[in-house]
């Protein structure tokens, strides 16, 4: 059971983003980070975990619906790429920092003590999780609205043929056109529980004169892949926004 606190502080959340719960412990359960169901030894199952899992298939299917609909004459390659920019950790992480979303969190102690309302990670997942709750609630066309509404500031981006690029596809294209080999990824270092894990990766480039390194952080291998070449780019003096 809620208990009045907190009902009140989840009421003032759906102001904010517009929306209405019928059942509000949907959305309490979206805001549970498995922290705090770990620490009050609760089961798996009332975390978030499993509504972001259902958000995250559901915002990819709108976001993809959407381009689909938006870009016709677009190839898959462009469209994916559309698609990864707005699904990403830092584009859902921004989005729920501009709505405070990391106020209503419910954190384990140690996840507080890690300034956890604030890591990319669980905002992301947080959303997504709210994504699949109000699906739950109130059905796909108002979820579909909402999640348009959330994004069309990124949806509404007229993206370059740069921008489309990913940071190694980028890296790679500099190399090649440099005369230079591939770059080389390797993992450094795999950190943290299960439900948040943390990968640091380096990248590795040998230029005509010396060796570079580019190091990048990410919840996932691929991201931080990414973020390891757009340091390294930058380094090249290749600032990629």
């Amino acid at each position: 059971m809620l208990n009045h606190q907190r009902i009140e502080h989840l009421r003032t959340l759906e102001k904010i983003l517009n929306i209405y719960f019928d059942q509000l412990s949907l959305l309490s359960q979206a805001l549970t980070h498995s922290s705090y169901t770990y620490e009050g030894n609760l089961p798996d199952k009332f975390s978030n975990e499993r509504l972001e899992f259902l958000g995250d298939s559901i915002l990819k299917f709108v976001i993809t619906e959407y381009l689909y609909k938006q870009y016709p004459d677009q190839n898959e390659g462009d469209l994916a790429q559309r698609q990864a920019i707005m699904v990403s950790d830092a584009t859902l992480a921004q989005k729920a920092l501009e709505i405070s979303l990391g106020n209503y969190l419910l954190l384990g102690k140690g996840e507080q003590k890690n300034l956890g309302a604030t890591n990319e990670s669980n905002l992301a997942n947080a959303l997504e999780a709210l994504f699949g709750a109000f699906y739950l609630d109130q059905g796909m066309d108002a979820t579909r609205a909402f999640i348009l509404n959330i994004l069309h500031t990124v949806l509404s981006k007229n993206f370059s043929e740069e921008d489309l690029k990913d940071h190694k596809t980028r890296l790679q294209e500099y190399t090649q056109s440099q005369g230079l080999g591939l770059p080389e990824y390797q993992l450094l270092k795999e950190a943290g529980p299960d439900h948040a894990k943390k990968f640091t990766v380096k990248t590795i480039l040998l230029t005509h004169k010396k060796e570079l390194i580019g190091i990048g952080m990410g919840s996932s291998k691929k991201s931080a892949e990414s973020a390891a070449a757009q340091d390294l780019l930058q380094k090249l003096g290749k600032d990629i926004k």
